[in-house]
């Protein structure tokens, strides 16, 4: 296999991961932050969760800048 096809494989699954953050944080994460500000631990997973995707997002954009 060449090394190619690996990065394009891992990019793919990175971005899968991207967007069930994503979808974790829009439907369930946020609107339990938002109801409860209060809440301690739907603060801490918002931030939590937040810099995952933040990081995923980086690692896909330098695999997309590699394509090119």
């Amino acid at each position: 296999m060449h090394v190619e096809d690996w990065i394009s494989y891992e990019l793919a699954q990175i971005e899968s991961l991207f967007n069930r953050m994503s979808r974790i944080i829009t439907s369930t994460i946020a609107p339990h932050a938002t109801a409860h500000p209060d809440d301690a631990f739907a603060q801490l997973a918002l931030e939590h969760v937040s810099g995952m995707k933040a990081g995923l997002a980086m690692i896909a954009m330098a695999g997309a800048a590699r394509r090119r």
